[in-house]
């Protein structure tokens, strides 16, 4: 089968340190580099699919370009990864599946809407089922919840407590919502790994830097358990 024949997946991470831990199991593959909008990415073969991963930089607004470029480069599905702060029901270590997703920092409260709602649009976006069974099949003991995302990094209990009781968050991060909404819009399914790094209260960029900075396996292990699974199933997805 030839390369433009297999079906593409995108993976978008926001960090290249969130990469770092996945570079010995990168190695085995060849990987042909790219670069988008002067941001860096790559592709590799896997199975009856070609990889794309594209490294985005932080928040909302990059997640959305990284995402809107993958789909533009034919991909038919997308998925994310990542650190994230814990809200409820997690623990830090935990990995958390997302099933729903919404921009916690979208406020039209004043003029009467509900929290985090766009008028006349989706704001709630539901990842796809079919991937997560997929995660399920792979990832012995992951979680499964809500996430929200913004731009802003949370360690603020009080702030942590708003969003855990407005739509009982598991996690909080800066991207997944961003790339749910345009995969949305495309009509394309979506779906995102992500570990709990802080418990996002006072002390959460200490416990979130320690984390990163341990270029620890955990996730990394998990999400190519599941990519590797996904790649052999691209016949799920159009």
């Amino acid at each position: 089968m030839k390369l433009t024949e297999k079906k593409r997946i995108g993976v978008i991470v926001a960090e290249e340190v969130e990469l770092e831990p996945m570079t010995e199991w990168l190695s085995r593959y060849h990987k042909n580099d790219y670069t988008w909008f002067s941001h860096r990415g790559f592709s590799i073969e896997l199975d009856q699919a070609e990889v794309l991963f594209a490294v985005s930089g932080v928040g909302k607004v990059n997640a959305a370009m990284a995402a809107t470029d993958l789909i533009h480069r034919g991909c038919v599905v997308l998925l994310n990864f990542g650190m994230s702060g814990g809200i409820g029901h997690v623990s830090r270590g935990d990995l958390v599946l997302v099933d729903r997703c919404a921009e916690h920092d979208f406020d039209l409260t004043v003029i009467g809407y509900q929290p985090f709602e766009k008028p006349a649009q989706q704001y709630i976006y539901h990842a796809d089922p079919q991937l997560n069974q997929l995660a399920y099949d792979a990832i012995p003991g992951v979680k499964c919840g809500m996430a929200v995302s913004g731009d802003s990094f949370i360690c603020n209990e009080e702030k942590r407590t708003e969003l855990r009781n407005d739509f009982d968050a598991y996690s909080c991060d800066m991207e997944t919502a961003a790339i749910a909404s345009v995969a949305f819009m495309a009509g394309i399914p979506f779906a995102a790994l992500r570990r709990i790094s802080d418990d996002a209260g006072e002390d959460a960029l200490t416990e979130h830097r320690t984390m990163n900075q341990a270029v620890e396996t955990n996730l990394t292990d998990a999400f190519c358990n599941w990519l590797l699974v996904i790649t052999k199933n691209t016949n799920k997805f159009s």
